[in-house]
């Protein structure tokens, strides 16, 4: 996983990686919320994001473990996070508005059986 590189001497960059990316997704969330989400589906969306914001600071601060070593609790809430930003950014980015208003949230609900 990517997060192995934040094991070591240097695993500060990719704390500091997962940090940044936060930080991209607030301003984009900041964005969304400024034109005025005005379908729930979009709100929902924009909700999602927030989420993976947050998720993001929790993967940044808690680090993983090295794949030889057992697991411990930080590993546990790290990989806890990682799903969280995982599906959030994805169902977020099916639910957020286009340029032109529309939500993609059709995408989503025509993959499901």
């Amino acid at each position: 996983m990517i997060s192995d590189y934040a094991v070591g001497r240097y695993g500060w960059v990719m704390a500091t990686a997962f940090l940044a990316l936060s930080c991209g997704n607030l301003m984009l969330l900041l964005g969304l919320a400024r034109i005025g989400p005005s379908s729930v589906v979009a709100r929902l969306g924009t909700l999602l994001l927030g989420i993976a914001c947050i998720g993001l600071v929790v993967t940044a601060i808690f680090p993983t473990d090295p794949e030889e070593a057992r697991s411990t609790h930080t590993d546990d809430i790290h990989t806890m996070s990682f799903l969280v930003n995982v599906g959030s950014t994805i169902l977020a980015g099916c639910f957020c508005p286009s340029a032109s208003g529309a939500t993609h949230a059709g995408t989503l609900t025509g993959a499901l059986p």
